[in-house]
């Protein structure tokens, strides 16, 4: 069910663009639970779309990507952007949701992940209103500043977190480093620092961890380091998979590359 969130202004007439909030402008809000596989989808809008799960999971497709978003939290849609997304088959997902725009709306540009653990607060008071038609628009504005400061300072946070992890990997790549000591570094879930540093990144803790020592290992290989000592000196205790590590990611192997320098 879908019902549009009343204001206390009316709209100017024939000027479409008219806001009634200009800097944040609630529209409407909404509630469902999915049948499943439900998809939604292909679909293009003009205004920012926020779906808070409450329950179940789902995948959610934008910018050629397919991100899992479970309970407890929300995907965020942009104006223009083309997304799909879908209830899971086993467990479907149930969700509220609220459209807005406005100035101050551009903020959400400006978030790295798009998907973030929120209050369950947001998805239990827009079901609320969506079920009981209570919905005003001083309380739907409300509602939308405490999520961009809960927001913004989460992804402060996670800034920092991926900034600290970096830092320790090209600092430490030489030790016996795991994700799940990493995670414990930044006081995170393995799994949920994981995802938003790929978002942030583009590529995997782990991923990011072999790129710092192959790095530093092809240097040194040119400053006359045998393989062996390479290896040692990068983290890797097997001479041989460091070797088939090192190839697959410069092409040739260690001893060939070292030739080469």
């Amino acid at each position: 069910m879908e019902i549009i969130v009343s204001s206390p202004y009316p709209k100017v007439p024939g000027t479409e663009n008219y806001t009634a909030f200009q800097d944040l402008n609630p529209l409407f809000i909404g509630h469902e639970a999915c049948a499943k596989g439900h998809r939604f989808g292909p679909s293009i809008r003009g205004y920012y779309l926020i779906h808070f799960v409450g329950k179940g999971a789902g995948t959610f497709y934008v910018d050629g990507r397919s991100l899992n978003v479970h309970t407890g939290e929300m995907f965020l849609i942009r104006p223009g952007e083309i997304t799909v997304y879908a209830a899971d088959a086993n467990d479907p997902w149930e969700y509220s949701w609220i459209a807005f725009d406005g100035k101050y709306a551009r903020r959400f540009d400006l978030l790295t992940s798009r998907v973030n653990a929120v209050s369950e607060y947001y998805f239990n008071k827009l079901k609320e209103f969506s079920e009981n038609g209570s919905a005003q628009a001083d309380s739907t504005l409300v509602l939308l500043y405490t999520l961009t400061e809960e927001l913004f300072r989460e992804e402060q946070k996670r800034v920092d977190a991926v900034e600290t992890i970096k830092s320790y990997i090209r600092n430490n790549y030489m030790k016996d480093l795991t994700v799940e000591q990493l995670a414990k570094l930044v006081y995170l879930d393995r799994r949920y620092i994981g995802r938003k540093f790929k978002e942030r990144e583009g590529r995997t803790i782990q991923h990011y961890l072999i790129s710092v020592r192959l790095g530093n290992a092809a240097e040194f290989l040119k400053s006359g380091y045998s393989v062996t000592q390479t290896a040692l000196l990068c983290g890797y205790r097997d001479v041989f998979n460091f070797s088939k590590i090192f190839k697959k990611y410069f092409s040739v192997s260690p001893g060939n590359y070292k030739k080469m320098h």
